[in-house]
Formats: C-alpha cells, structure tokens, sequence
C-alpha cells in the first residue's frame, strides 16, 4: 500500500499538467542553397554530321577547393539510332570501368587521393543521324569528394557544353 500511493500521487500531478503554448514546426529557410558541385557533358562537336566522330566528356566542380574527387558512377544516354559508342579516351589519374550498351554507358571511377581534374572520362562516338548529339544527357548515381563524402545532396547537373578542344 505504501508504494501504490506516491505512484498514485505522481500519476494525478502528471495528468494535471497543462501545455499552455502549442508546439509549433521550425521556421522553412526562404531560399534554397546554392548547389556546391556542377557536373555536366562537354562535347567536341554540337552538331556531328553523319558519320563524323564526337568526343564527350563528363566534367565536375565541386566549390571546396582542394577537395577534388575521390569517386564517382555515372550514366550517359543516347539515342542508339543516332549515335554508337566508339571507345573510352585515356585519361585522369583515376581508375576508371566502363560498361556500354545500346543507349546507355555506365561510367564509374575512383582513386585513392583526391583527383583535382574536373575532367571525370571522356568517350568517343560516331555520328549515325544528324542531331545526334543532341541525344546525350548525365545521369549522376554517385559522386564523392576527396574525403569521399557524398556530393549528391548539393549537386547539380548542367546543360551539356561545347569544348572543340576536346580530342
């Protein structure tokens, strides 16, 4: 009985209690953070007319400075019908595996030290159609910095850019 009566006595004061204010959500930032990191294709050829080679490349920039990439997997599509995959252009300082298929080539990389080239891979087609290139887009599944924190979270992918230095 002694101990049933503080337990008794505690649960009545607990009930008691009254919230005078209600809980209310944290305040939304107004505007959204700039992204930190930008990857996107540069090609050597907007326009590649029919049986012509274009070299594409897949680039990044991350805003750290000194962090550079520690790895990365990415995917570049296209039109079959209008562009077949060539080869991969040697490259960087990462070691890199590359697995093509009709339309879509799955590019990954990784080093042990933070690589600071933007340049990630660069892969060479051969025009099948006109307007060809305008078929290749980016798709990022993964990309880390020197640290080999994800980027994802702050990266954007951008529009695809003519580089005719590209070989």
């Amino acid at each position: 009985m002694s101990r049933i009566f503080p337990l008794i006595l505690l649960l009545c004061t607990v009930t008691a209690c009254e919230v005078s204010e209600p809980a209310t959500a944290p305040a939304m930032p107004a505007t959204q953070e700039a992204p930190k990191a930008l990857a996107y294709l540069t090609v050597s050829d907007s326009n590649g007319s029919v049986g012509s080679t274009v070299v594409a490349a897949g680039n990044v920039s991350l805003s750290a400075a000194g962090v550079g990439v520690g790895s990365f997997a990415v995917r570049v599509r296209f039109d079959p019908s209008a562009l077949a995959f060539v080869e991969d252009v040697p490259g960087t300082g990462m070691m890199r595996a590359i697995n093509a298929k009709a339309g879509e080539i799955v590019i990954a990389g990784a080093s042990g030290a933070p690589v600071a080239d933007p340049r990630l891979f660069a892969i060479r087609f051969r025009v099948l159609r006109n307007g060809g290139v305008a078929s290749l887009s980016l798709l990022v599944n993964e990309m880390n910095n020197g640290q080999f924190e994800s980027q994802l979270p702050s990266l954007r992918v951008g529009a695809v850019r003519l580089d005719r230095a590209l070989k």
